[in-house]
């Protein structure tokens, strides 16, 4: 398994996420037919190449059986209007189901569960364990004997991957796994064993997308059509095991495996016939099922194994095989001494004051990221886990306190100020809030939802779109509004490298107008990514503050409305139920509310400036939680004067601007925070303005600096794309620094030119115009 293959596996997933995409995409705009099919065929093209991406052989056999034969067979009976998907489908399910042998779960019907039980995939692990301990002695075995130990090691090693498949989506999509084995070695007959007890996926995509249309075409249910129905499918098996031969090998097909299909299929006919006789004679089960079981192992050491075992690919499944072993062991054996010698609490203490705070977007920041989103997935799923087992009260509230302990201090893993701060608004203020309504049977939790949904409306200000309201406006941003916004938040970053020479409430002013649209952006990502991935839409958020004629409008009805939505619920409606109904009730439920968000401030402040709370966001919302109650106090007096909407709205916002300038700036401005925010800025808008040069770039010529000169050459040699890929000012300036070795190779005037690439084990050769007629990376250069 190379460390590479790590990188490949993104790239890979990414590529089938893109794919995928785009053919649920085309199925929901083009009705089924040549149209639909004819958009299927640049990913029907790509789907079989990208299993190439892996140098070690399982992920490459298993990959190949998952997108060049699952996934294809599937996209073509969609392309048909059959099959197991359906465009409207979310992305998640919609990917899943198409790549792997799973299926959507009824929600209505408790069915037990595929795959193997614990015990049962413990067991079969262990006999896998053995079987790859007994290969150090292969050397001195006797050849059959060795083939038999191959056969139980393809058996089960398929059993366990597609047992950990299915645990997988049980766990995360909420689907089961397709029937896949049935007891093969109990078959009677070839038509037992291939058609319902061995890898059933295949007989269940072969049959519609093979065996019916041959029967239909054929004419007729007769004998005739049925055994030409038989015989197709196992011909299409064969060529397709050829290809699976191929990921395995890396080498041509020879046939065998087609043969080995074909045999079987004539086998399968001819039993068949003799069944259709109704008095000829039969053997008993357990002579038919030793029969079956000889005839497939004596034709897979002749045909089936053989393509294997010639170029050597058993003994790579081997030494594979044996590091995944031992892996395995060495992992139990270190999680055993881990929980024998725990590391103190002194220990961990000196490990987090070592952690680096140096303010700005660190490389770390990306581990991270990974690893909270980890410890987030694993403490929702153990959240779910107790919230379907415990009902509403104390006892689920007990078993919730261990995650709403580590969630506010999961942000702290960032270094950079925007990750921190994001992180800490979703995690340490809407998640804790969303689990203590879950705890008392409220809120927009609910246990029976997918575990990606849960974590993604625990986490996030996103719900879940009602299935009757299709019409209904999206909440978020358009993508006009967006587009706007993010450029004037770049104006406002360009316009801080002239802040020493600001007026400071100009500044102030700068910081405030930031602050709403980094917030407004920031929501408006999270509600397309919600939207395109989980089909779930942003909660409201923001109804143009700058419009707001009071403070209880301004914070109950316009500005960031998920805030005021969980604090009703988890403050407000409490604290008036406990005070009683009444003015009396209502004033203390607003100051309550007031009075928690100020402290929740406190907390987003601590994880934007790292330093002790000081209580001015505290007194800020105190402050205008007592002027919004003395405002209804005011608006229930109807014979009171009222100012114009335009006057009370430029009030309310000199008001909000003014406490803030006092209260809400300075615990930020005051440590210096404000510059590391400026900072922060400044380097995502750079890194945006030159991804986008370097990216109209792409799209037309490039004029590349030469050591011989100025030439002009096609943008995507593959020279170029080297260089731009490390540094695009590099790429642009003097991409000549980039080669190790320029050269002529002709008497045409062609260059061949070798890049700095690393490339491991493996040759690229890429044509493109003059000046450079061929690129060649040497490898490890």
């Amino acid at each position: 398994m190379a460390g590479g293959d790590l990188r490949s596996l993104v790239a890979v997933c990414a590529a089938v996420t893109a794919a995928m995409w785009y053919v649920r995409f085309a199925a929901r705009r083009l009705r089924p037919g040549l149209p639909r099919l004819a958009a299927f065929v640049p990913v029907l093209a790509v789907l079989p190449f990208l299993p190439l991406a892996f140098s070690a052989l399982h992920p490459r056999s298993i990959s190949g059986f998952f997108l060049a034969w699952l996934a294809e067979f599937k996209l073509l009976l969609l392309a048909s209007g059959q099959g197991p998907l359906d465009p409207s489908l979310p992305l998640p399910a919609f990917l899943a189901i198409a790549t792997f042998p799973v299926r959507q779960g009824d929600p209505t019907k408790k069915t037990t569960g595929t795959g193997l039980g614990p015990v049962t995939s413990a067991v079969m692990a262990a006999l896998l364990a053995a079987i790859v301990s007994l290969y150090r002695y292969r050397e001195r075995m006797n050849p059959y004997a060795l083939l038999v130990l191959y056969s139980l090691h393809v058996y089960l090693a398929l059993e366990l991957v597609l047992a950990c498949a299915a645990a997988a989506v049980r766990a995360v999509m909420g689907m089961d796994l397709e029937p896949q084995f049935d007891q093969p070695y109990l078959s009677a007959h070839l038509r037992d064993f291939w058609g319902r007890r061995w890898n059933l996926s295949v007989p269940a995509v072969l049959r519609p997308c093979v065996s019916r249309p041959v029967r239909e075409l054929i004419g007729g249910g007769g004998a005739a059509a049925v055994a030409a129905g038989v015989l197709a499918a196992f011909f299409v098996s064969g060529v397709m095991h050829e290809l699976m031969f191929y990921y395995i090998t890396l080498r041509p097909p020879t046939g065998e495996a087609a043969a080995f299909f074909t045999l079987h299929g004539v086998l399968a006919v001819a039993e068949g016939w003799w069944a259709a006789r109704k008095g000829w004679p039969r053997p008993p089960r357990p002579v038919a099922t030793a029969l079956t079981l000889a005839l497939v192992m004596s034709t897979g050491f002749w045909l089936f194994f053989p393509p294997i075992t010639r170029p050597g690919a058993d003994k790579v499944a081997i030494a594979e095989s044996e590091a995944v072993v031992a892996f395995v062991r060495d992992a139990g054996s270190w999680a055993a001494a881990s929980v024998r010698n725990s590391p103190s609490r002194a220990n961990i203490l000196l490990s987090a004051r070592a952690i680096d705070r140096s303010p700005g977007m660190a490389g770390g920041d990306l581990r991270s990221l990974v690893a909270v989103a980890a410890t987030v997935a694993a403490s929702m799923s153990y959240v779910r886990f107790a919230a379907r087992r415990l009902r509403p009260g104390l006892h689920r509230l007990v078993t919730f306190v261990p995650v709403l302990a580590i969630l506010p201090v999961l942000p702290l893993a960032f270094r950079a100020l925007h990750l921190r701060a994001t992180s800490g608004f979703f995690l340490g203020w809407l998640a804790e809030f969303k689990l203590l309504l879950l705890a008392s049977g409220h809120g927009p939790l609910d246990p029976s939802l997918p575990l990606p949904a849960f974590v993604a409306i625990a986490s996030l200000p996103v719900r879940r779109r009602q299935l009757d309201s299709k019409n209904a406006p999206r909440s978020g941003l358009g993508l006009v509004t967006s587009a706007v916004m993010a450029a004037l938040l770049a104006a406002i970053v360009s316009l801080y490298r002239h802040k020493e020479r600001m007026n400071k409430y100009v500044l102030l002013m700068l910081y405030s107008l930031h602050v709403y649209l980094a917030l407004e952006l920031v929501l408006a990502f999270t509600a397309a990514a919600a939207r395109a991935v989980m089909r779930m839409d942003l909660e409201p958020q923001f109804d143009r503050p700058y419009l707001s004629a009071s403070l209880r409008e301004f914070w109950g009805r316009r500005w960031n409305l998920s805030v005021p939505a969980l604090l009703r619920q988890c403050v407000s409606r409490p604290v008036r139920a406990r005070v009683g109904g009444g003015v009396g009730g209502v004033l203390a439920g607003v100051l309550a509310a007031f009075f928690v968000s100020g402290i929740m401030h406190e907390a987003m402040i601590y994880y934007a400036t790292l330093r002790p709370p000081t209580g001015e966001a505290t007194a800020f919302f105190a402050l205008h939680g007592a002027c919004a109650v003395a405002e209804g106090w005011c608006a229930a007096h109807k014979g009171w004067p009222r100012p114009p909407r335009a006057v009370a709205t430029t009030l309310t916002l000199a008001f909000i601007l003014a406490t803030g300038f006092w209260l809400i700036v300075p615990p930020i401005t005051r440590t210096g925070s404000d510059m590391v925010v400026i900072a922060e800025s400044e380097a995502i808008v750079a890194f945006v303005r030159d991804a986008g040069s370097w990216a109209a770039a792409t799209l037309f010529h490039t004029c590349v600096s030469y050591p011989w000169g100025n030439l002009t050459m096609n943008s995507w040699a593959l020279a170029i794309f080297a260089a731009a890929t490390t540094c695009f000012r590099e790429a642009v300036s003097s991409p000549n620094s980039m080669f190790s070795l320029m050269e002529v190779a002709n008497s045409t005037g062609s260059w061949l030119t070798r890049p700095i690439w690393l490339l491991s084990h493996s040759t690229l050769s890429v044509s493109m115009p003059w000046p450079s007629s061929n690129i060649s990376p040497a490898s490890g250069q």
